[in-house]
């Protein structure tokens, strides 16, 4: 069969495909496609995988790819490959409450920003997405620091809490709390940028209390 065949066979195929799309109505498309996505999802988390974990990961987590979600992990993961043996820092504020009102609901006053801070040193591997049914991601330390506790832990630098999208709080680039997500993420890889980072107000790189850091996660600095 001659290739100019095969071209036109195909066309028909295509041709066939939308006529029966558009017979199904959007309703019924919509519906097909989120039953389809739901059940590539499980095959994916009982084990299957796409040859891709960044796509197996985002398939999982939002449902369906997206390109820029998709490049956003991609280039994210990128950074922590280039990255190996040198700082990360997250950076997690989120509100708090401080004051309890009895009776009485809880007021907008009675809460204020906290930021948690994780300082470790990035191991090899990349980012880890998680592709069972948690889809949570863990930033690759041997060990890590959360500075308010002062204390060494061994192992990856985890999600800080209910499996954030991170995707969601670093495209948007929040500098401030933003009441609609009621908590903040940064997250500083390499060197040159949490070492540039200020802490408390002073710069990581010239902060007697942030050399203590480094120096237990095996970092001596200047």
């Amino acid at each position: 069969m001659s290739e100019n065949i095969n071209k036109t066979l195909q066309e028909i195929k295509e041709m066939e495909e939308l006529l029966e799309t558009m017979r199904l109505g959007p309703e019924t498309l919509e519906r097909k496609i989120r039953e389809t996505s739901n059940g590539l999802k499980k095959r994916i988390v009982s084990g299957e995988t796409t040859g891709d974990e960044i796509i197996d990961f985002v398939l999982v987590r939002y449902g369906a790819l997206n390109k820029e979600v998709v490049d956003f992990y991609r280039e994210l993961d990128a950074k922590f490959r280039a990255s190996v043996g040198q700082f990360v820092l997250l950076a997690h504020t989120y509100k708090k409450q401080f004051c309890w009102r009895d009776p009485g609901p809880a007021r907008s006053e009675d809460y204020a920003a906290v930021t948690d801070y994780y300082l470790g040193i990035i191991k090899e591997g990349g980012l880890i997405l998680k592709t069972d049914d948690s889809s949570c991601w863990e930033i690759p330390t041997e060990k890590h620091i959360k500075i308010k506790e002062e204390s060494v832990k061994p192992g990856n630098i985890p999600n800080p809490q209910f499996c954030y999208d991170l995707c969601l709080s670093l495209r948007a680039k929040k500098t401030y709390l933003e009441p609609e997500l009621d908590f903040n993420i940064e997250l500083l890889v390499g060197d040159e940028n949490v070492l540039n980072y200020k802490l408390h107000y002073q710069r990581c790189a010239d902060s007697p209390r942030f050399k203590r850091y480094a120096a237990l996660l095996g970092r001596a600095l200047p």
